[in-house]
């Protein structure tokens, strides 16, 4: 049967181009095309999250480092002040003191580790700073002199309105006797600085209670033995008396006195305290007069240890761990004493990296510029100034380094802190650095190996340029510094890095 061609033209089959060709799928080329485009988006959200993740690792070490930097300026600034000395004998020696403590050199705040130190157990790894610099001797000790952590005046004794105190008032502290019992209270510290407690005021009143009608305040001050009982050569160090001093208008016992244990050991479960007190009523012309209170107007107190390595130490939750945390943070402290005698605190702060699950980062941090387990290394370098760029620049001088340092050039590097410790040897003596630097540019040689590093600002100590009058010249001068490398007290390797260093007045 025969057809007749219309001039409709013949339907297409579905997905059939007019040349017979189906349609219902990319082409490869498309496809390549298409994953190309696709990938280079990949590739650049890959490479955003990338940057924002070593961003936010940042922003964090930066947070970290600011709560650790405030954390210690909060523990330092309460416990640190000006520093003082005693030698063998207990007395000051200024020779000695400038000897051991050169001033305007920036010190190590050496790390001292408790007794029953346990490689395997963090609990154990509580050891203080504590400032005794190197080649002091046995008996003489260094402290920090802090203001008292209490409100001042101190209120010794406070007598109950109902009680009538008539005749002596005794007081010991195993005794405890009328009229003073359980109302003599102690002090807030142990080692209570006693050059700083210089009298103590016995207040009366007369008139007829519980209404007084005048006060009058006798001043007890320190006299230079104590009492029978107490004086032996060791109470003499512990220990100081107090007497009343005369006052117009007043008849006082000469035989009335005040000791004071000062609590002179390092233990957080002694303080200071009255040890025994003998007050009689006073004479006065209208009779009688009553003990109203004993007060401490003003002391001080001393301090050697800072603070714990627990405590300079920030963590992060870490369920690998056997105490489920790992350390990321620490800080290190030096000190110096001023030429004008106050009390300044460096806080280097560096993140840490542990090598295992089970390494514990046990710092120990020494004066000794060869020692692989403290974080603070002293370096050489040789300060310049660059003509051309218009900056400061450090060049490594030599000097020996920890073997454990495999970058010798590490302090040449983006980010490095250094702190000019100063050379009291020199003529005339070089002062150390008011404030920290920090690499900000490296240049490195044809081998790819760094030769000078860029400073933000210029060193300077004592408002002065380490380069004066001009600077066109060179200076080799000694810096504190992280090192890149530490090895803990458990024979692991850790990684440091350096985050921040701030300058903290204590004293």
């Amino acid at each position: 049967m025969c057809f007749a061609r219309t001039g409709h033209p013949e339907p297409r089959s579905p997905g059939r181009s007019r040349g017979g060709v189906r349609r219902d799928a990319f082409t490869l080329i498309e496809v390549l095309i298409a994953t190309f485009i696709f990938a280079l988006g990949i590739l650049g959200l890959l490479a955003l999250f990338a940057g924002a993740a070593v961003q936010q690792q940042a922003a964090s070490q930066v947070t970290n480092s600011v709560f650790a930097s405030n954390a210690a300026e909060a523990v330092v600034g309460r416990v640190a002040g000006r520093i003082e000395y005693r030698d063998n004998n207990n007395q000051p020696n200024p020779t000695e003191f400038d000897n051991l403590v050169p001033r305007d050199q920036w010190k190590v705040l050496k790390h001292f580790i408790d007794a029953g130190f346990d490689a395997n157990d963090p609990a154990t790894h509580t050891g203080t700073l504590r400032l005794r610099p190197d080649n002091t001797p046995n008996r003489a000790s260094f402290f920090f002199v802090a203001g008292a952590p209490e409100q001042l005046p101190l209120v010794l004794y406070d007598r109950p309105d109902q009680v009538t105190q008539n005749g002596s008032g005794n007081y010991t502290r195993t005794g405890n006797q009328q009229p003073f019992t359980n109302r003599v209270n102690q002090f807030a510290v142990s080692r209570v600085h006693k050059e700083s407690l210089n009298f103590i005021v016995v207040r009366t009143e007369a008139g007829t209670l519980p209404d007084p009608t005048a006060f009058r305040d006798i001043f007890y001050t320190q006299r230079t033995d104590l009492p029978p009982a107490y004086n032996s050569p060791a109470n003499l160090r512990t220990m100081v008396a107090f007497s009343p001093s005369s006052f117009p208008g007043t008849m006082v016992d000469p035989n009335d006195f005040i000791v004071i244990d000062l609590a002179d050991r390092p233990n957080p479960n002694y303080r200071a305290r009255v040890e025994e007190m003998r007050i009689d009523d006073v004479n006065a012309s209208g009779g009688m007069r009553r003990v109203d209170s004993v007060i401490v107007p003003f002391y001080e107190w001393r301090s050697e240890e800072i603070v714990s390595l627990n405590d300079r130490l920030v963590f992060r939750a870490d369920e690998t761990r056997s105490d489920n945390r790992r350390p990321v943070l620490c800080y290190s402290l030096l000190y110096r004493r001023t030429s004008s005698d106050t009390t300044q605190m460096a806080v280097f702060t560096y993140a840490v990296r542990a090598p295992s699950p089970r390494a514990v980062f046990v710092p120990v941090e020494s004066e000794s510029p060869n020692d692989p387990k403290s974080p603070l290394q002293r370096v050489r370098v040789r300060l310049g100034y660059d003509d051309e760029r218009d900056e400061y620049y450090v060049e490594r001088a030599g000097g020996a380094l920890p073997s454990i340092i495999q970058d010798s050039n590490f302090i040449l590097r983006n980010g490095a802190i250094l702190l000019i410790q100063g050379d009291p040897n020199a003529s005339p003596p070089i002062p150390g650095s008011d404030l920290p630097v920090r690499i900000v540019d490296t240049t490195f040689d044809g081998d790819g190996n760094p030769v000078r590093g860029y400073l933000d600002r210029g060193p300077r100590a004592n408002g002065k340029s380490y380069l004066d009058p001009l600077p066109n010249d060179t200076e080799v001068l000694q810096a504190w510094t992280i090192k890149p490398t530490v090895e803990s007290e458990d024979g692991t390797i850790w990684k440091l890095e350096p985050i921040d260093t701030r300058i903290l007045q204590t004293g």
